[in-house]
């Protein structure tokens, strides 16, 4: 089961711009909510930086999963399991050069994985699922935090196989 989710900006309808602060998008929890038990899933999305000073929030969903770019262009993943807190860092991988990078997080046989440009960047062993707390949407920019500036495009959310009826 794959959901494709964009915004609408006047010049590209299938991106959404990430302001400094503020939430730019909100997908309904019950959207993405399949994710929250799946033993499989797959996250992707092309980000690209507006500045080099880029730097924030990029995805949130409360409680289960935060995708955040730091002052040096690395992202970090931290994913909140039934089994606790896992983070993969990436080093160096300079997400603020205003070039577009496609980003893929994905859970397959037990790892969770982060590939930037389709490369491998980190794995680590996630037990449990995703946590299933709170009420709260999944959200492309911060309600909260300030926001790495720039733009997201072709995020798409796919259970693979764990979506696949028997």
């Amino acid at each position: 089961a794959t959901q494709s989710m964009a915004s609408t900006e006047a010049d590209n309808p299938d991106s959404v711009t990430l302001g400094d602060n503020g939430v730019a998008l909100s997908i309904a929890r019950e959207t993405i909510a399949p994710i929250l038990g799946a033993d499989a899933f797959h996250i992707g999305w092309t980000l690209d930086a507006a500045s080099s000073a880029s730097q924030g929030s990029v995805l949130q969903l409360p409680g289960s999963l935060v995708v955040t770019i730091d002052a040096e262009g690395d992202m970090l993943v931290r994913a909140f399991t039934t089994e606790g807190d896992i983070r993969i860092q990436t080093n160096g991988a300079r997400l603020d050069d205003t070039k577009p990078h496609d980003i893929d997080i994905s859970l397959e046989d037990g790892f969770l994985s982060l590939s930037i440009d389709d490369a491998s960047v980190g794995s680590v062993a996630m037990e449990g699922t995703l946590l299933s707390s709170g009420n709260q949407d999944i959200y492309l920019g911060s309600p909260w935090n300030a926001n790495f500036v720039g733009t997201i495009s072709d995020l798409v959310v796919d259970l693979g196989d764990a979506g696949a009826p028997d």
